[in-house]
């Protein structure tokens, strides 16, 4: 027969088993908790202060890209406000070649390398604050603006540690300079002798078989370009998002300021040249998009978007650089999309015409 004097026994040990157990555990799992705990604090601190501009990595880049001369008070001079990827954080860009065609400008370039609509979105609203610009020069890289944005977590598109630091890079913001600047490291480290070889260099009717360390010299997930360009597999989302985020930005400047939305083409937007060196480097090419004609979907979308501020004008350089691109000259690197000397005289030259428009 049951005995209830036996309950309270058995409730008794049951109780001190859960101690025991309890006791265990904290004893197995306090310190990492405890170390994991401080490091998710670290990194949340160090994400708030970076998306708020406490804290500025890119401090560095910023001082090298502006001579003294730029940064102090303008005086009497209007004042220009560059924001851009890596194509426009380069010392001897367009940037530099603006600043030599109209000495009455300010020319302050606040662009930073692996960079979109998300950092500018903050790097931008600071440095509209601090400069006051009458004229913001948004340069978009359209693949790395929107790889910036989402660089894929399918399988599909990256192995299974690659698709769980996608995730972490692209909601954490601090963690994606970190792997950018790890990477860039490694690749500078690497090197690749073809990276900066422009074809004018060769050898006339040379014929070169270049093989890239990776398949992703030309894009750094096969299909993006072509996908960007086209608006396809839900870049077309992500660009949507990068366009409210650019719209917000432009609302941080004064009454009566001018945008200039330079579109940086790719280079496979330009010759079939080009996507010939892409297709031998292993990056995927469909036949849609090499004989596409007219007009990309992402230029109409840029144009056909309503932005909040009056004045914001479009600057499509894809004609003339098309004009001036011939094989006696390239304007694009043999194995990279890297724009040269030539493309980015290309870039000053239309962006100058817009400029004295604009006044």
């Amino acid at each position: 027969m049951f005995n209830k004097n036996t309950t309270p026994v058995r409730k008794y040990i049951a109780f001190e088993f859960l101690i025991n157990f309890n006791r265990t555990m904290k004893k197995l799992f306090s310190k990492p908790f405890k170390i994991f705990l401080l490091l998710v604090t670290l990194l949340a601190t160090a994400e708030i202060s970076y998306i708020n501009q406490w804290i500025n990595p890119h401090s560095g880049t910023f001082d090298k890209l502006n001579p003294e001369s730029e940064i102090a008070p303008g005086g009497k001079r209007k004042t220009i406000l560059v924001l851009g990827d890596e194509i426009s954080a380069n010392p001897q860009s367009y940037v530099a070649m603006l600043r030599k065609n109209h000495p009455d400008y300010r020319i302050i370039n606040g662009s930073v390398p692996n960079t979109g609509a998300i950092e500018a979105s903050f790097i931008g609203e600071k440095l509209i604050k601090e400069y006051d610009p009458d004229i913001l020069v948004y340069q978009m890289n359209p693949a790395n603006d929107l790889y910036d944005l989402r660089k894929g977590q399918d399988l599909s598109e990256a192995n299974l540690v690659g698709s769980v630091t996608n995730l972490l890079t692209d909601k954490v913001r601090i963690l994606n300079y970190i792997f950018y600047t790890l990477s860039r490291t490694a690749t500078e480290m690497g090197g690749n002798a073809f990276a900066a070889l422009e074809p004018q260099n060769l050898i006339q009717n040379q014929n070169i078989s270049f093989k890239p360390l990776t398949g992703k010299s030309f894009e750094k997930q096969n299909g993006l370009v072509e996908n960007s360009t086209l608006l396809k597999s839900g870049r077309n989302i992500d660009f949507e998002e990068a366009l409210t985020r650019l719209n917000t930005l432009f609302c941080w400047l004064k009454k009566g300021a001018t945008v200039l939305f330079l579109i940086t083409p790719h280079c496979s937007w330009i010759d079939k040249y080009y996507v010939d060196n892409m297709l031998k480097a292993g990056n995927f090419v469909s036949n849609d998009f090499a004989n596409y004609s007219g007009t990309y979907p992402i230029i109409k979308k840029i144009k056909e978007y309503s932005f909040s501020l009056q004045k914001v004008k479009i600057v499509d350089p894809t004609l003339m650089l098309r004009f001036y691109d011939i094989p006696e000259k390239r304007l694009f690197n043999i194995s990279s999309s890297d724009m040269n000397k030539y493309g980015h005289e290309v870039l000053a030259s239309t962006l100058s015409g817009y400029i004295r428009q604009t006044f």
